[in-house]
């Protein structure tokens, strides 16, 4: 697609990482990001079109996943309702069904259809925070020659412990889980964390320090103000200090480090090296 803007950010992560945080950051720069958020901030836009119940089982091909890719751009410069008129009758009366399986009434398709396109004047760049990007790193990579991507981490025995499981659910089979997974079971849910962080890091470094970074989010808020300068680089820009300090009086660190109230047998001493081989170090 021509035209697209020079500054594009994207960010994902596993459900329950900390990507909210960061996209506020990109808020207070104040770029656009979609046309309907939820209050995490997901790009309501993004989950209609990639999160397909048919593509959990079986993945996409990559025309079909550039088709989208160029739906999704095209929806978010000129309004939804532009780029649905653009699509067979056939494929939006998927994705109205689709966003009833997935979402259900909260994400309503006629609010995103009828969503007003935005004036990309009145904004310093685009992005979309959406957990999900990271499934299709590689594709919106090759589709976006600017895009620059943010994968947000946090503690794995944290999100083993958490309700959030729902990446583990949809696209576990993409990484060798059996359609009869334990979701519940926190080392499936570790398992799934190592295997999606890994996979994406992998991808990332192939892309470069220019276009991928790495947030630790424990790092985040425990330094918020030291870990926000590295961050900054790779984007390009600077926020001002007033922004800044309202940024750091929203971070909850209470949460972190849950694993400590678990059993002492919750986890192996293999899977507490497994995580420390991301970052994270356990005193």
């Amino acid at each position: 697609m021509s035209n697209i803007i020079d500054n594009i950010v994207a960010i994902g992560g596993l459900g329950g990482s900390g990507t909210r945080v960061v996209a506020e950051i990109l808020e207070k720069r104040g770029l656009y990001l979609g046309p309907r958020l939820n209050q995490q901030h997901d790009n309501l836009l993004f989950t209609l079109l990639f999160k397909r119940s048919d593509w959990f089982l079986k993945f996409p091909t990559k025309s079909e996943v550039a088709q989208t890719i160029d739906t999704f751009l095209s929806a978010t410069k000129y309004g939804v309702s532009a780029a649905l008129r653009e699509m067979p009758p056939e494929e939006v009366s998927y994705l109205f069904d689709n966003a009833q399986r997935i979402a259900g009434p909260k994400n309503r398709f006629d609010l995103l259809r009828d969503s007003t396109p935005p004036n990309l004047n009145h904004y310093s760049g685009l992005g979309w925070k959406e957990p999900n990007t990271h499934i299709f790193l590689t594709p919106l990579a090759e589709s976006i020659p600017n895009l620059k991507y943010i994968h947000v981490i946090r503690n794995g025995l944290d999100i083993a412990l958490s309700k959030n499981r729902q990446q583990l659910k949809n696209w576990g089979a993409h990484y060798g889980f059996a359609s009869d997974t334990d979701i519940q079971s926190p080392q499936n849910q570790l398992r799934f964390w190592i295997a999606a962080n890994q996979t994406v890091i992998n991808q990332g470094q192939a892309l470069g320090p220019k276009r991928f970074y790495l947030l630790n989010y424990d790092n985040l808020c425990q330094n918020f103000r030291t870990e926000l300068e590295p961050l900054q680089d790779f984007l390009g820009w600077r926020l001002n200090q007033n922004d800044i300090a309202e940024l750091e009086a929203t971070i909850d660190s209470s949460f972190l480090g849950k694993y400590r109230n678990a059993p002492a047998d919750t986890f192996s001493a293999d899977e507490y090296k497994s995580v420390e081989r991301f970052g994270f170090r356990f005193d």
